[in-house]
């Protein structure tokens, strides 16, 4: 990278409500809104803070709500980009018929367009379960963008890791290890692989050769070194910067024992924001970071 100059980057947030988490792990859940009401508003302050523009990935059946879509208007007007997670969350989303990938994907697309006024133009599969269909279902529905491909050699153990049944799809197989790290056109029926299709895929950064992920969640789980390692070599031999966050984890302090660890929900808050300075200060000091929509137009 030249030093003088910062590239263009993009920071993206899954925003996953606490009944999400909750669905996922298995645990019977209700509507939630920490993260809408406590997380959000602290994210927008902290970008707001390094000048940032980024892309938020919604669950369409929480733009339903009154109140949520208050905040989502606000994620709006400061500027930033709303992208689609799909209408529940519906964990192995590839597995499902295409009727059913088809509502996920169009009924959030409603939802979402309708409080922007723009067509969305992103898509992130829950879980990184994504296949051809989904990328077919994307391409006739006008999006410009899915950023649902995890390249890295190790999605096979990640799954094998976690304590609940992960869907056979999610995550990938061992083949997205060898997907491009910088911004690419898929090749139709091999999406881990450079071809012609009109969609443009942005995958989560994870670290160069190694391909070992250190987006927030994983530097939670361990040190604040691991981003530091990760984005070393990221600044210095990496393509395309698309770093990934979690609404969840600036909620305020929850105790809760069914949430995963490395969100940190049940430690202080000051200490789970001290994290995220530590992150975002590095990262301002190398990269411009705009919202994943203008990063895919540059990128054609």
């Amino acid at each position: 990278m030249n030093m003088n100059k910062k590239q263009n980057g993009t920071i993206q947030i899954d925003v996953d409500e606490i009944w999400v988490l909750l669905k996922y792990f298995g645990y019977e859940y209700r509507d939630s809104d920490h993260v809408y009401s406590g997380s959000i508003p602290r994210m927008l302050d902290l970008f707001e803070e390094y000048n940032f523009k980024v892309t938020f990935f919604i669950v369409g059946k929480d733009g339903k709500t009154r109140a949520k879509r208050k905040v989502l208007n606000q994620i709006v007007e400061r500027g930033h980009e709303l992208a689609n997670h799909s209408l529940t969350h519906l964990d192995g989303l590839a597995e499902y018929p295409y009727k059913v990938k088809e509502k996920e994907v169009l009924e959030t697309d409603k939802i979402l367009s309708d409080i922007t006024g723009k067509k969305i133009c992103g898509f992130r599969a829950p879980g990184y379960s994504v296949d051809e269909e989904i990328l077919d279902i994307l391409e006739e529905n006008g999006y410009l963008y899915d950023s649902s491909m995890f390249p890295s050699y190790f999605c096979p153990l990640i799954k094998f890791a976690q304590k609940n049944d992960v869907p056979k799809s999610a995550y990938g197989t061992f083949k997205n290890g060898f997907a491009p790290l910088s911004v690419y056109r898929p090749l139709k029926g091999k999406m881990w692989k450079r071809g012609n299709r009109c969609l443009i895929e942005v995958p989560v950064t994870v670290i160069p050769f190694l391909r070992i992920p250190f987006h927030s969640a994983y530097v939670n789980m361990t040190h604040t070194k691991l981003f530091d390692f990760g984005f070393f070599l990221q600044k210095n031999f990496g393509a395309v910067f698309n770093y990934l966050l979690h609404g969840v984890e600036l909620v305020d302090e929850l105790k809760d024992s069914r949430i995963p660890q490395e969100f940190k929900v049940d430690s202080c808050i000051k200490k789970r924001l001290a994290t995220y300075n530590h992150i975002l200060s590095k990262i301002s000091k190398y990269y411009t970071i705009i919202t994943s929509k203008d990063l895919a137009t540059s990128s054609i």
